[in-house]
């Protein structure tokens, strides 16, 4: 059964700009959800589903806007064609991995975690098995393993980034490369300085550790993939957005000087992590050493 909430029933939003989070799986969504909690702290809505596939269709975004009164929002579940841009006032921002470290990220992930069935695909099946298996089965199971990129972002299955561009160049959403994230989180600074206050970080979480060498066959498979013509496209779209804004905001030397100073914010604040984590450790150690010469 749906449920429709008459328009009459919802109090007024009374929030002048909210940011919606598409977290594309293995594009440094988590590490990003991070920054969003210290940022925007008790205003920031942390939605971690078990299902991560399935997308809220926009009635249940709206339904999420009027009930909860947080700032920012992130989730699996979001897509752009699920937030109500027409009705309130939504920044969307996701992130873009080159696609094929972003399938191979996901493949070791998913291989490798503890919490992976024995009876999953990844368990039992090469690199390359697992290849041909995705290029001979373009409708498989997500949770097998990621689907494309463009077509999680966007909520629906795309042969083309044409339905991006209006969002992009509208404003309402940011499209960013990970593989560029010092520099997405200079941009957000700049841009919205009131709640973008600091995006340092300490080091980077989730990641996938590979445990093999890629060879130069099991890469010309993993071009074969149906995505990958689409996601290659958005990849170079998301990089082509990222310089023209930067363009647009700075002078080439102030932008060099902006980035430069967040990761001497970064550094600084990794050395704080790790004093604070020896300081613990200190004192940990001289308590069961306490604790041992009472006995």
């Amino acid at each position: 059964m749906e449920y429709t909430i008459p328009k009459e029933l919802f109090t007024k939003r009374d929030i002048d700009l909210t940011f919606m989070h598409i977290h594309n799986p293995k594009s440094a969504g988590s590490m990003f959800r991070n920054i969003l909690k210290r940022n925007f702290k008790d205003n920031f809505g942390d939605d971690l589903p078990y299902v991560s596939y399935k997308k809220y269709d926009k009635e249940d975004i709206r339904s999420l806007l009027y009930l909860y009164p947080f700032e920012c929002f992130t989730s699996h579940n979001y897509s752009l064609l699920s937030l109500p841009f027409d009705e309130l006032n939504i920044i969307g921002i996701s992130f873009v991995r080159n696609p094929i470290e972003k399938l191979l990220s996901s493949y070791f992930y998913l291989k490798n975690r503890s919490m992976t069935s024995d009876w999953h695909i990844l368990r039992n099946k090469s690199l390359d098995e697992v290849i041909d298996f995705l290029c001979a089965n373009r409708n498989f199971h997500p949770f097998l393993l990621d689907t494309g990129q463009a077509d999680w972002i966007l909520g629906q299955e795309t042969q083309t980034i044409d339905p991006f561009k209006d969002y992009l160049n509208n404003g309402s959403f940011h499209l960013f490369p990970t593989e560029r994230f010092d520099e997405v989180c200079v941009i957000l600074e700049t841009l919205y300085p009131t709640k973008f206050k600091d995006c340092s970080y300490t080091k980077r979480v989730n990641t996938s550790e590979k445990d093999l060498v890629i060879s130069e066959d099991t890469l010309s498979k993993i071009n074969k993939l149906p995505w990958l013509r689409v996601d290659n496209a958005l990849y170079e779209m998301s990089n082509n957005y990222l310089s023209d804004l930067q363009q647009k905001i700075f002078s080439p030397n102030e932008f060099s000087t902006k980035l430069e100073d967040f990761r001497n914010r970064c550094a600084a604040q990794n050395k704080d992590s790790k004093d604070k984590r020896g300081h613990f450790n200190s004192i940990l150690r001289k308590f069961l050493s306490n604790k041992l010469l009472t006995k």
